[in-house]
Parts: C-alpha cells; structure tokens; sequence
C-alpha cells in the first residue's frame, strides 16, 4: 500500500510532473553520435514512488474507464446544435490516453485506442468531414471547427504514439482538405 508523502513533497512533485508534461513525453537522449539527439523510444523510461503511482492510477481509474462508445455517439448523431461542445471530448480523451500508452505500452489500453479511433474514422463523411454537428450547422461560426480540432489533434496523437495507420493518415488529409475548401484561403 501506496502511503501518501506531505503536502511540500507532494507540491514538489506535482511541479515536477506539470514540468514534464509541458515538455511532454519527448524526452531526448544521446545517439551514438555526439552531436545527434533522438527521442527516446517508447517505454525506455519507467517512472517509480509517487509519480509512477499516479499515472498508474490515472491510466486505470480514468483512461481504461472511459465509455469511448458514448464519445463517438455524437458524431455518428450529427445533432449538436446546442452548444455544448461534445464536439471536443472525443480528442481530448484520446489525446491523453494515447500519451499514457507511449509510456505504458499497455495491451489494453492501445485495444481501447485503436477501437475508438475505428469508431471516430466510420463517422467520416465523404466530404471528409468528422463533426457532431448537423451539416447544415457546420461552419455557421459555432464550435464545429473548435471540435474538429480536437478530433485531427486525437488522430494526430494517436497517429504519432500508437500506430502509424496510412488510414489515420488520410482520414487527416481529407479532414484537412474538406476544412480547406470550405474556409480555406480566397482564390487568388
């Protein structure tokens, strides 16, 4: 059993764990080179005490618990008209659990991630657009492209720490160009 250290130990460490998220998971180490950096492969850095533990229990208490389905739902609904930005919540979610895996490697987890990321990729439209809104509420100024954001941003993560998926991949390029061609740049 974890016991929990005082609370200027605790403030400390949850500086040092603000520090680290900032900087992210992209830890450098040496090459072989001197004059080289490069990122160091996932799972190369296991972090033990009170940091290890809380990343542990958030991977497990938060990240696996999440219903992913119900993060979906709104994109496959197309209903959000009311502003109340489900359209974000997707990206957020899978932004973080897919962080936590690059440094868990956890089997369980990267199930979950790559189920939910098949779920978001089958709300595709044609167009290429990803959006909990209706199409005629889309670019009318609200959060659609707010959400959209998040979920190119989840792909994205999802993408560079998960798997290098060619179908992520060009479901980010049509998002990209189905934004694009409605509020891209005026023809010259």
């Amino acid at each position: 059993m974890y016991t929990s250290p005082p609370k200027k130990i605790k403030s400390a460490i949850c500086n040092g764990i603000a520090i680290i998220l900032m900087v992210g998971f992209n830890t450098f180490g040496y090459a072989d080179d001197i004059d080289v950096l490069k990122p160091l492969d996932s799972g190369d850095i296991t972090l033990n005490g009170y940091i290890g533990y809380k990343i542990e229990k958030s991977e497990e208490n938060r990240l696996k618990q999440v219903n992913y389905e119900e993060l979906v739902d709104p994109f496959i609904d197309q209903t959000e008209d009311d502003y109340r930005w489900r359209c974000e919540f997707w990206g957020k979610i899978t932004r973080s659990a897919a962080a936590s895996y690059r440094y868990s490697l956890d089997t369980e987890l990267k199930g979950i991630l790559d189920d939910t990321v098949q779920g978001i990729l089958g709300t595709q439209r044609p167009d290429g657009s990803i959006s909990t809104y209706p199409p005629d509420k889309q670019y009318d100024g609200g959060w659609d492209i707010w959400g959209r954001k998040y979920v190119f941003l989840g792909l994205a993560r999802y993408y560079d720490y998960v798997s290098e998926s060619s179908e992520v991949l060009q479901a980010m390029v049509d998002a990209a160009d189905c934004i694009m061609e409605h509020i891209g740049p005026h023809p010259k």
